[in-house]
């Protein structure tokens, strides 16, 4: 077999990737809003994802788009494993702190004192 297109070498890290995260093709083109066999097509290299897209779907995956274009190495690297624990505690910390404060703005909302009906 001859060598990977740059479009297969995309998809298989892309694959990856989304194997990594625990996520079917189904989830991930829900989470970057295309279809699924689209997702399917961009794995296999059987099409080329525009930049726009490859960012929006290393977005969802929890990764610096560059990774998406390291080919040197095509097992996924432990720097990346770690990046992207680093990317998703973030994330959940950004959650928790959104969370908390909606939370503290309606108890506020809740607690205040009835408007006066003077």
């Amino acid at each position: 077999m001859g060598e990977l297109t740059l479009n297969q070498k995309i998809g298989r890290r892309v694959a990856k990737f989304r194997n990594l995260v625990d996520l079917t093709q189904n989830q991930l083109s829900e989470k970057v809003q295309c279809s699924a066999e689209f997702l399917s097509r961009v794995e296999r290299g059987a099409c080329a994802a525009s930049v726009k897209r490859l960012n929006i779907i290393a977005i969802a995956l929890g990764i610096p788009l560059k990774a998406l274009f390291d080919f040197d190495e095509e097992s996924v690297k432990k720097e990346e494993i770690e990046e992207i624990v680093v990317y998703r505690r973030n994330k959940l910390g950004e959650l928790i702190q959104e969370t908390y404060e909606v939370y503290k703005t309606e108890s506020t909302e809740t607690n205040a004192a009835p408007p006066n009906k003077d």
